[in-house]
């Protein structure tokens, strides 16, 4: 059974800032002055992996998700994270 994170956007927030090797507070600091987050696709790949293991779901991002649109900014990492994880309750529920 996979492990739900309650808030994903602070779960990414957290493994954005252990991957880049900053303080969360220097993140949270330039989220509010502009809003999102913006990240080096690489960084956004690199997330993608430990939030998928903190799920206990590999392989739930699909290849065809990792555009440059979700994996380039906080909030386009938060939608393809809820969206996956929608359909993957949906199936569970079905």
């Amino acid at each position: 059974m996979a492990v739900r994170i309650a808030n994903i956007r602070d779960t990414l927030i957290e493994k954005i800032a252990y991957v880049r090797n900053k303080d969360r507070k220097t993140l949270e600091s330039e989220i509010k002055a502009k809003g999102d987050l913006e990240v080096d696709s690489k960084v956004g790949q690199a997330v993608v992996g430990y939030l998928e293991m903190a799920l206990k779901s590999e392989g739930l991002i699909r290849v065809e998700d990792q555009t440059k649109e979700n994996l380039t900014s906080l909030k386009g990492l938060e939608r393809m994270f809820e969206r996956r994880l929608q359909e993957t309750r949906g199936d569970a529920d079905g």
